[in-house]
């Protein structure tokens, strides 16, 4: 590192340019890339002060609350929107899984279903995941794969844990059932 007093870099440059004597007040910077041609940019000064922002801004410029606030209503509108494409991309490869299925072409309907289910386990859309588990299974009923159509269907009810309301629901349909029955009895 160098060092230099004031007085040497004013000599110095005094004589690298024997026409200009630099002091702080004259000194011009560079201008910036947005400026016109023709304009200079000077130090601050009595004459060129530095601008300074108004006292009150009361009802002129939204608070940062706000802006944070639009910008997540914003935000919020477009995760809505771009959620109703996906499912809706997800329906429409299950609408064609049903049309699959209706010609017995189930091979190419599970090609559908497998479509939809990546997209909707990527989205964490449980719903559709638990339709997308659904229409597997009827895919492979019509392939007579038994065995998997009765995983995969026990899958697409105990996705996010619907699994336990479903069993207490049917235990409950059960019991009335069951109820229904002995008064049909009793009143026999």
């Amino acid at each position: 590192m160098v060092d230099m007093s004031l007085t040497q870099v004013n000599s110095s440059l005094h004589q690298s340019d024997s026409h200009a004597y630099y002091s702080p007040s004259t000194l011009t910077l560079p201008r910036n890339q947005m400026e016109p041609p023709n304009a200079i940019s000077t130090l601050p000064s009595k004459e060129h002060p530095i601008p300074q922002p108004p006292g009150t801004t009361y009802g002129c410029i939204p608070s940062r609350h706000q802006q944070e606030s639009a910008a997540a209503r914003r935000a919020r509108e477009s995760l809505k929107i771009n959620n109703q494409i996906f499912k809706g991309y997800i329906n429409t490869e299950l609408i064609r899984c049903c049309a699959l299925l209706a010609t017995s072409e189930y091979e190419r309907a599970l090609g559908h279903v497998e479509n939809a289910s990546f997209l909707a386990e990527e989205q964490n859309f449980f719903y559709e995941i638990s339709k997308c588990y659904l229409y597997r299974g009827l895919c492979f009923m019509g392939m007579k794969r038994w065995k998997e159509a009765r995983v995969v269907l026990v899958r697409g009810v105990n996705v996010r844990g619907w699994g336990g309301k479903v069993e207490g629901l049917m235990r409950e349909a059960q019991i009335r059932i069951d109820e229904e029955r002995r008064g049909r009895k009793v009143g026999a």
